[in-house]
């Protein structure tokens, strides 16, 4: 899988916004490594628990984002994410990209 990925399934989580995702890329870097930890470590990074940090632990295996890439695959819409270069940069330098 590829970072804007797990970007993709980051933003499908239930009760995660912006605030928790940047958390969570502040402690652990890259969207994969997220994916990677466990849920003891999600749910010690600060505005995450345990709640929501089993919810990221389910997000890849669930039905809900393999329709969404697979639809984002037969529509051939391309997502930009913050880990793409052709994300705009002045939206970079906003408050809550």
């Amino acid at each position: 899988m590829t970072e804007r990925e797990y970007l993709i399934a980051l933003n499908m989580v239930p009760g995660l916004g912006s605030l928790r995702i940047a958390n969570l890329l502040n402690y652990f870097s890259l969207p994969s490594r997220i994916f990677a930890a466990s849920g003891a470590e999600l749910a010690g990074v600060d505005c995450i628990g345990s709640v929501c940090a089993e919810r990221i632990r389910g997000m890849l295996a669930s039905r809900e984002f393999a329709e969404e890439m697979g639809s984002l695959q037969s529509s051939e819409i391309c997502a930009i994410t913050l880990v793409d270069d052709g994300y705009p940069e002045l939206l970079r330098q906003i408050y809550d990209p």
